[in-house]
């Protein structure tokens, strides 16, 4: 005890306790123990904070801002409590596998040197109308790459982007299906904010 966990999951939350809690029990069930999960919510009357006292998860670290941020100024918030070599950018509603560390920590050490290590998710999409906008069908939706499971790929951080754009890394690419060094996040600002709708 009291050395720095590997990882954090930087989540943020917003007046939606069921799905915090259910996000929380999902994250405790991973294989890959040695994480922290720093959880930011923009509920001034505290909504979260019931259900992390109730879980009473010491890996569980509870942050309150004084006002509602938005979405990516409270993801940059957690972002700057982590104090872990990797981060894991994460919503209260982004399910994640039990072996999802596991498998991104071997990652990083058969194949050392890298900023992030990514993987694929599975979308669950039940409105119609969001579906068609984003071009997924009402049901799960892969965004894994059409590629056998269990192949890897590397790539310069001058390739990537053009891989993502030619469609070779798959439909959709969420922080939260991998890991990113914490430095490089903080450099580049945290997660960028577009200006869009909170």
């Amino acid at each position: 005890m009291g050395r720095q966990p590997w990882v954090s999951f930087c989540m943020t939350t917003y007046k939606r306790p069921e799905f915090l809690k259910q996000q929380l029990e999902s994250i405790a069930k991973q294989t890959f123990p040695d994480f922290q999960i720093i959880v930011s919510d923009n509920d001034p009357e505290a909504s979260g904070r019931k259900v992390v006292e109730e879980l009473d998860d010491p890996r569980i670290l509870y942050f309150l801002n004084e006002t509602n941020l938005g979405m990516v100024k409270s993801f940059n918030r957690s972002l700057s409590k982590a104090q872990t070599e990797w981060v894991v950018m994460i919503t209260d509603d982004d399910p994640v596998y039990p072996d999802m560390l596991q498998t991104l920590y071997d990652l990083s050490i058969s194949h050392p040197g890298y900023g992030m290590y990514m993987g694929g998710c599975d979308i669950l999409c039940s409105n119609p109308v969001v579906a068609r906008s984003s071009r997924l069908k009402v049901g799960t939706n892969s965004c894994l790459a059409d590629l056998a499971i269990g192949t890897i790929r590397e790539y310069s951080g001058r390739d990537f982007p053009f891989a993502y754009f030619r469609g070779e890394i798959g439909g959709h690419l969420l922080w939260s299906t991998g890991i990113v060094r914490r430095d490089i996040a903080l450099s580049i600002g945290g997660m960028p904010d577009f200006g869009g709708a909170l």
